[in-house]
């Protein structure tokens, strides 16, 4: 504090006035304010990634065709990942997998040692078709 706006002697015999404690209140209610819609925001984006939250929201269905370079169907096994689900395809190379949870999910098509994973999302009370997947699966060492 500078010394020409410290207190005078006049400014003690009358009294001192108390500091204005109103703007740290409320600069401590905005920051109470902000920390509370952060944990909100927080709890909120939590909430919709659950799998409780989006067997709420409803299941539907995953259909497609795994087929190799030449757009021949091949025999594999698919996954959808979180929850844990699981199909083959038929001879036809198509498959189908009912009651996936609605949302964002990876799905993995593995045959013989290798494997592919594709995003995809699932609609609820909907088909999702992935039509023909092109399976190009990694080579095994030696073979």
């Amino acid at each position: 504090m500078a010394f020409e706006s410290s207190p005078s002697l006049k400014d003690y015999q009358k009294g001192l006035k108390p500091k204005d404690r109103s703007a740290i209140r409320w600069r401590l209610v905005w920051m109470v304010v902000a920390a509370l819609f952060l944990l909100t925001a927080i709890l909120a984006v939590n909430l919709l990634k659950s799998e409780p939250f989006e067997r709420a929201m409803g299941t539907g269905t995953v259909i497609g065709i795994v087929v190799d370079e030449q757009g021949k169907p091949l025999d594999a096994e698919i996954y959808i990942l979180r929850p844990s689900m699981q199909g083959q395809t038929d001879a036809r190379g198509a498959f189908e997998i009912r009651g996936v949870p609605a949302g964002s999910r990876e799905l993995a098509i593995v045959r013989q040692g290798g494997g592919i994973e594709l995003p995809i999302r699932v609609t609820a009370g909907g088909t999702t078709d992935l039509g023909p997947i092109p399976f190009v699966g990694t080579r095994v060492p030696g073979q």
